[in-house]
């Protein structure tokens, strides 16, 4: 998704729940269980307080998989200038393995495919045509999970860039949301790319807010 820096230059902005630093929640042995996954998740998409867009998650469970599928949608209007991102992707997980992603992405007409897959010979990432060295045990920038909060280095899902992370934890938390009230656990996620995380009782994201380019983003489940 891009933002412009008034009056209109357009810069890039991950756009998904979307972050690299060894993770603290990684070398300590922290590890959660894979959630159990809704039919769907709704997540309202905020830049400086007013709505943009939406992801939208739906996930099905069969034989030990979690099949995951993301739409994000987005528009951003500043002054006579109007900013479009688009980004689907697929994830299929068994437990907190991710057996392998596709994702495509228009960021204002700059169109990216990346593809992963753990297979015997280890990770495989490619985007654009193009392989990347990552670690093997990387993840992708899917924040729904709390899985990311594992690992020390996790990868874009628009270009496959590593981001190496370290999590603080920052505690208990409660937040309200409209007419419904969240009980959360709270992390700061820092290093090359920063989030702050908010993860309900059911071990899905609710909230993650951050900054690109002086704009403060904010994803809100619904």
């Amino acid at each position: 998704m891009s933002f412009p820096t008034p009056p209109v230059t357009a810069l890039a902005l991950v756009g998904t729940l979307l972050g690299a630093v060894p993770a603290q929640a990684a070398t300590s042995g922290v590890s959660f269980a894979m959630p159990k996954t809704p039919a769907s998740l709704t997540y309202t998409i905020l830049m400086d307080g007013n709505p943009i867009g939406r992801e939208i998650y739906t996930f099905q469970q069969q034989g030990g998989h979690t099949a995951v599928a993301v739409d994000t949608r987005t528009d951003v209007r500043v002054l006579f200038l109007k900013f479009h991102y688009r980004h689907q992707r697929k994830e299929d997980w068994q437990g907190n393995q991710l057996l392998d992603m596709t994702a495509n992405t228009d960021d204002d007409g700059s169109i990216h495919h990346v593809t992963a897959e753990d297979g015997k010979a280890g990770l495989h990432v490619v985007t654009d045509g193009d392989t990347q060295a990552l670690p093997g045990d990387s993840l992708p920038l899917s924040l729904w999970n709390e899985a990311v909060l594992t690992r020390p280095v996790l990868y874009g899902v628009i270009d496959a860039e590593a981001y190496h992370v370290k999590i603080e934890d920052l505690g208990q938390a409660t937040l309200t949301l409209g007419n419904h009230v969240w009980k959360t656990h709270h992390y700061r996620m820092s290093g090359d790319i920063d989030r702050e995380l908010w993860y309900g009782d059911d071990g899905l994201l609710v909230q993650t807010t951050f900054e690109r380019r002086g704009y403060p983003i904010k994803f809100v489940r619904q």
